[in-house]
């Protein structure tokens, strides 16, 4: 298939991409917080929004290359997807039960370990350093695409259920 092709990923280059990523402006965002709690209020939603429109954007940038795979290879995408993503919501409540959490942690947990981090493979993909442009088939970027966008469907569709199963008040 022109979608298998073996790669070799330097764990420090991935690293530096995950920091930079990650690492730098969640703790850049958690002191600006800190020390100036009125105006990261203020600035909570355009930063949501912003992070949405940007994600969308990643997905596009995907898929627009890429519509060829998606109409061959959506079918066992999807599968693969599904059942990484019920795989994950069973994990992330399974062992927040077993480990006696609240109701509320169970659920919240669960979406958390469910929903994350298809923004960062997207940016991982395109990430010249870490998948050299010549590795860059369009199996990758639409797997990670698809991934995104399941998880916004299922995460909304497990916060649409439990809400309509309210937990008793703390």
């Amino acid at each position: 298939s022109p979608l298998l092709r073996p790669i070799e990923i330097d764990p420090l280059d991935m690293f530096y991409t995950v920091t930079v990523l990650l690492g730098i402006p969640l703790t850049l965002g958690m002191l600006f917080a800190k020390k100036f709690p009125a105006s990261a209020k203020k600035i909570s939603k355009p930063m949501r929004i912003f992070s949405i429109v940007a994600f969308f954007g990643f997905i596009a940038a995907a898929f627009s290359s890429n519509i060829e795979f998606f109409l061959k290879y959506i079918p066992p995408i999807f599968v693969i997807v599904l059942i990484h993503n019920a795989l994950a919501f069973g994990t992330g409540f399974g062992f927040s039960t077993i480990m006696k959490l609240s109701k509320i942690d169970r659920r919240t947990i669960s979406i958390e370990t469910s929903i994350q981090n298809s923004g960062l493979g997207l940016v991982l993909i395109f990430n010249p350093n870490i998948f050299p442009p010549d590795l860059l088939m369009g199996g990758m970027a639409f797997i990670a695409a698809w991934w995104g966008i399941w998880h916004i469907i299922s995460g909304l569709l497990i916060s649409y259920y439990w809400r309509k199963r309210k937990l008793p008040e703390l």
